[in-house]
């Protein structure tokens, strides 16, 4: 095996190691509703965890994710989706994290990086786990488990290691890697019977300012057509901007699509693949009948060419979450510009 393909394969099983671990929070979570928990707090935490999982199989697919991550908002994340896990395991999680603190890893990295580290320590340590997140940028992950010694630590940083018949250890190796792709620093200090606290100094950055266009109001569309075959998608995209006040129609073919009539829509969000079409016809016919005064395309793989006259104003990747739903579905007075 060449370097190229271990690293490869390195990344694959980081990602879905990491990808298993968020929808173990997701059942962790479904089980705290089904005993009594609170529900509205399961769901949100479930949503999160899902969000993490969706965001690290993205990164696999080779996705960029440019946002700056705020450290302390990733802790505060972690800290509640660990919540099951260490409550059956009788171990307290303190978070300290007030301020925001941004650093050059993505959001997906962020959480990734925090969770290996808080989620290793929970399944370690005796009673306590704390994660501190400084202004400076500098994480630290400490336990009151069994400690190592020096040769374990070693062991642990290059190769991995693991002391739990389930494990693999991939953890520590994944947030090592992910960190000195941005020139930050993971450190542990440990003995044995003393704990350890694992240390993250990563570079610290400004928020990433807002993409918004100065000057220019943007608004969210009022009337929205939805083009998709997938009933569920449909149905799920439909209700969802319904529950905002959105004025939302959905139809399935392009056949729907000719018979449509009525004044123009803000915006139509269109499947890229349909049972009889697919999304360069619907935008030929959208701006032939003047049906649509944006249009925005959906696709679950990479963009695909188009010709000039069947371009969309904006591309929308799936899957999506409601809060990039609506990102797309905000236009500009003159928004002509495909955004993926």
């Amino acid at each position: 095996m060449t370097h190229g393909e271990g690293e490869a394969e390195l990344l694959a099983a980081g990602a879905a190691h990491d990808i298993a671990n968020a929808l173990s929070a997701v059942l962790g979570w479904v089980q705290v509703a089904r005993e009594g928990g609170d529900v509205g707090q399961a769901l949100e935490s479930i949503e999160e965890a899902a969000r993490a999982a969706r965001d690290t199989a993205r990164l696999l697919l080779g996705e960029a994710d440019d946002r700056a991550a705020d450290l302390a908002a990733a802790a505060r994340t972690v800290g509640r989706l660990l919540a099951p896990e260490a409550q059956r395991r009788g171990v307290v999680v303190e978070v300290r994290a007030d301020s925001p603190t941004y650093t050059q890893l993505s959001s997906a990295g962020a959480f990734r990086c925090l969770w290996n580290l808080a989620l290793n320590a929970v399944q370690h340590a005796h009673r306590r786990v704390r994660l501190t997140v400084g202004p400076d940028a500098t994480v630290r992950v400490t336990d009151d488990g069994p400690g190592m010694d020096d040769a374990l630590q070693q062991r642990l940083m290059t190769t991995g290691l693991t002391t739990r018949p389930d494990g693999h250890g991939l953890g520590v190796v994944i947030v090592r890697r992910l960190v000195e792709t941005i020139g930050g620093q993971l450190t542990v200090t440990s003995a044995p019977g003393a704990g350890a606290t694992f240390c993250l100094r990563l570079p610290r950055v400004h928020p990433s300012r807002s993409k918004a266009l100065s000057g220019v109001q943007r608004r969210l569309a009022r009337r929205v057509l939805v083009v998709e075959d997938d009933r569920g998608v449909r149905e799920m995209v439909t209700t969802a901007l319904g529950l905002r006040g959105i004025d939302a129609v959905g139809v399935a073919t392009l056949a729907e699509v000719a018979a449509l009539d009525g004044p123009p829509f803000d915006v139509a969000l269109v499947d890229y693949t349909l049972a009889d079409a697919n999304g360069a016809e619907v935008i030929r016919l959208l701006r032939a009948q003047e049906r649509a005064r944006h249009i925005v395309l959906a696709s679950g793989a990479s963009e695909p060419y188009l010709p000039a006259e069947a371009q969309p104003d904006r591309w929308l990747r799936k899957p999506y979450d409601v809060a990039q739903l609506l990102t797309a579905l905000t236009t500009t007075p003159a928004d002509r510009s495909a955004t993926g």
